[in-house]
């Protein structure tokens, strides 16, 4: 006897925000150390966005305290290496915050000549960091909808969006607005915008029940509201127009400010859609004999 599908109920709401507050701390150092190669000019932030990137890993690292209940128990989830996402995701958070760390001390007292060395160590550990959310996910393997390439891909560019997007608003509000994050950042919502439907699409032809179910949820009940409307719309279709007026008219940076905004609403949106639409495989029970 085969039964239905059941939804997970153990990662909610507050592990989005743990995955969110990871990829955006992660992105933006990503998006810095990229676009620090094509400008210089914009070097002088470096101590800004090391700052910037390690509170909001730290802030996730906070939450993912509080997921796992106790303060102490935090150190249990460290000690899980060889087999948890989680554990891994944790050291590798606070890795990030310590190179982060280190560069925003050694700037502040005029030593710069490590700066290469510690940009390009913790662009690598950002890029592993915003893979984090997806790794994590496929490493439950009974939950077909979260083991989804697409899916994973997806989440990984979303984070990087949310990175630039953050980085943007930093430089608007510094005064070092960039014309051509402008033009990257809706190149990269559409990115999203193809993988997301594709992943639609593997979920709808899936082979099994859950991948079926997932799709339903996202397309036919109330989780299709947070997906679509707050992801898809919100997130990445609205601040991908915005950003493509701004360019056009070549004024108006509120607006850009306010795409900025909706870019990171989205992200978070998609994050927790998906959590919410995790279906573990049906429990097989052989019949009596």
């Amino acid at each position: 006897m085969m039964f239905k599908p059941f939804r997970q109920t153990v990662w909610g709401a507050r592990v989005a925000i743990d995955l969110f507050l990871g990829g955006v701390g992660g992105g933006i150092f990503v998006a810095y150390a990229l676009f620090s190669l094509l400008n210089p000019s914009i070097y002088h932030v470096v101590n800004s966005v090391s700052a910037l990137s390690a509170i909001f890993v730290i802030l996730g690292l906070l939450v993912l305290t509080s997921e796992v209940g106790r303060p102490m128990n935090s150190m249990k989830v460290i000690n899980n290496l060889k087999t948890s996402w989680m554990s891994r995701g944790a050291l590798i958070s606070i890795a990030f915050v310590l190179v982060s760390g280190l560069l925003f001390i050694l700037n502040l007292a005029g030593i710069t000549w490590l700066n290469a060395f510690l940009t390009g160590l913790n662009l690598i550990i950002g890029l592993i960091l915003i893979a984090y959310p997806g790794l994590l996910l496929r490493a439950v393997l009974d939950i077909p909808a979260w083991r989804s390439l697409t899916i994973f891909s997806t989440m990984y560019i979303y984070s990087f969006l949310s990175g630039v997007a953050l980085l943007d608003m930093y430089l608007l509000l510094d005064g070092d607005g960039l014309a051509y994050l402008g033009t990257v950042t809706p190149s990269i919502a559409i990115v999203v915008v193809i993988l997301s439907t594709v992943s639609l699409y593997n979920l709808r032809r899936g082979n099994d029940v859950a991948s079926v179910t997932s799709y339903r949820e996202l397309t036919e009940t109330g989780a299709n509201r947070i997906f679509w409307l707050g992801a898809m719309v919100l997130g990445l279709v609205a601040p991908a127009s915005i950003f493509l007026y701004v360019i056009i008219s070549n004024k108006l940076e509120i607006l850009d400010l306010l795409a900025t905004l909706l870019i990171l609403i989205g992200a978070l949106s998609f994050k927790y859609s998906i959590l919410r639409v995790g279906f573990h495989k049906p429990m097989i029970r052989s019949a009596a004999r």
